[in-house]
């Protein structure tokens, strides 16, 4: 398989380090902890996060790229399909510099949705359009990731250099399902209601941005490639996600008490450095817990 041709040293000297340790913990003691991939090359893959400004490292053995507020776990394999058209479509992160890091990623040659080199923005953008969103750009292995800049969040000083996790954009085959997802993650991890033009709901280090998405008709925000509800992320190029928790011995004990079955039960040794469980989450997203991951 040929590989990508990126213009790594170009785009390396205009990119920013921005790698940070986790953010932290919400009142139920949970943040983000990472994003797991599935990748075919895995140096290929490092240097695309490299563009980034990410930091490759390793986690007991596993390649690791460090961003501000996330790991990305890259575990080799062929994934079984893009992230995009499944229930995580993409995720997405923030730079307060976002048009500097579109021009660093077009250089590299980084795949995006069709785009105006003049603005690095969708071809039909226009001043008065919502300048919150740049565009979307795709892994080597079909990872879908949006690039934003908070206009909001650069006034508060809630950041001000480098690029973070911001997002995982989420689908469902209808209202029902989005709710139970939304009490779920509220009630037990702290999330935060935001209001935005979707519903977000806000856990340090990210947000799920909530969508119905039955497959029926087209949604103008979104390019399907097929019709139909959205299928499971699990084996694809995002295979499933983590949060960071205080007390995991506890967390876990609390949801168990809840009905929430484990996958992989709370263990202090499954993984050399970290504790961990593992269970599948209401809409069938795969969701790790973590605790120790935040030392890196």
């Amino acid at each position: 398989m040929r590989k990508p041709v990126l213009i790594f040293s170009l785009a390396l000297a205009a990119a920013t380090p921005s790698w940070a340790q986790l953010s932290p913990p919400n009142k139920a003691g949970v943040s983000l902890g990472a994003w797991h991939t599935i990748v075919r090359d895995v140096e290929t893959t490092k240097k695309w996060w490299e563009v980034w400004g990410g930091k490759p490292m390793k986690i007991d053995g596993v390649d690791v790229i460090k961003m501000r507020g996330v790991f990305i776990f890259m575990v080799q394999g062929e994934p079984n399909a893009p992230s995009i058209d499944h229930f995580i479509d993409h995720i997405a992160f923030q730079s307060p510099k976002g048009f500097d890091l579109m021009k660093t990623l077009v250089a590299a040659g980084v795949k995006t949705d069709p785009i105006e080199t003049s603005t690095m923005r969708d071809k039909g953008w226009l001043p008065t359009s919502d300048t919150r969103v740049w565009t979307y750009v795709y892994s080597p292995d079909g990872l879908r990731v949006e690039v934003v800049t908070d206009e909001e969040a650069i006034a508060a000083k809630d950041f001000t250099t480098g690029t973070r996790s911001d997002m995982m954009h989420v689908y469902f085959k209808d209202l029902p399902a989005l709710r139970a997802s939304f009490n779920f993650y509220r009630k037990y991890f702290g999330g935060e209601p935001q209001s935005d033009a979707l519903v977000n709901l806000h856990i340090p280090g990210t947000k799920w941005n909530y969508a119905v998405d039955n497959g029926s008709e087209r949604m103008a925000t979104v390019k399907r490639v097929r019709g139909g509800p959205r299928l499971p992320n699990k084996g694809g190029a995002l295979d499933y996600i983590g949060f960071e928790v205080k007390n995991l011995a506890g967390f876990v004990k609390k949801l168990e008490t809840a009905g929430t079955k484990f996958d992989e039960p709370y263990s202090k040794t499954r993984h050399q450095s970290y504790a961990s469980a593992r269970f599948t989450g209401p809409a069938g997203e795969v969701v790790e817990l973590t605790e120790g991951l935040n030392k890196y």
